[in-house]
C-alpha cells in the first residue's frame, strides 16, 4: 500500500467514523467533493483518488464537483448552502480559509464558523 492510498484510508475513516456518531448509519446517500478548481488540476486529481478508494470503502459513490471562480468563493457559498450532514466536503487551499478572511472583511461566510476541519487528506 503506498502512502497515498494510506492517508485516503485514514481520511475515509475518520470522515466515516465523526460522521457515524452523528447519524447512526453514515453514508446512506452519494458523498460530494466541491473543488475550486478546474477539473484536471492537481487537487482535482488528488480527490478523485481519494474518491474512489472511499467509495469502495463505503459502499457509496463519491462524486467530484469542479466550481472554480471568485477565489473559491463560488465552491465555498455551494458547500455552505447545502446540510452540514457529513455528505460534502470542500476540498481546496489556504487561501479561501485563511488568506481571505485576512485580506476581506465582508466575505459571505466565516471559516470559523460556517465550515469544519477536515485534514489530512494530502500532504
Amino acid at each position: 500500500m503506498d502512502r497515498r492510498t494510506a492517508l485516503a484510508g485514514m481520511a475515509a475513516m475518520t470522515l466515516a467514523a465523526t460522521t457515524r456518531a452523528q447519524t447512526g448509519n453514515f453514508p446512506t446517500k452519494p458523498i460530494r467533493i466541491i473543488l475550486p478548481f478546474n477539473a484536471g488540476s492537481g487537487t482535482d486529481s488528488t480527490a478523485r483518488a481519494y474518491g474512489e478508494i472511499m467509495s469502495r470503502m463505503l459502499g457509496q459513490p463519491v462524486i467530484v464537483e469542479n466550481r472554480p471562480g471568485a477565489s473559491g468563493l463560488i465552491a465555498i457559498q455551494a458547500v455552505k448552502a447545502l446540510p452540514a450532514d457529513g455528505y460534502t466536503i470542500f476540498s481546496g487551499t489556504t487561501s479561501p480559509m485563511c488568506v481571505m478572511p485576512v485580506l476581506n472583511k465582508n466575505l459571505p461566510y466565516d471559516p470559523f464558523k460556517d465550515f469544519r476541519p477536515l485534514h489530512g487528506l494530502s500532504m
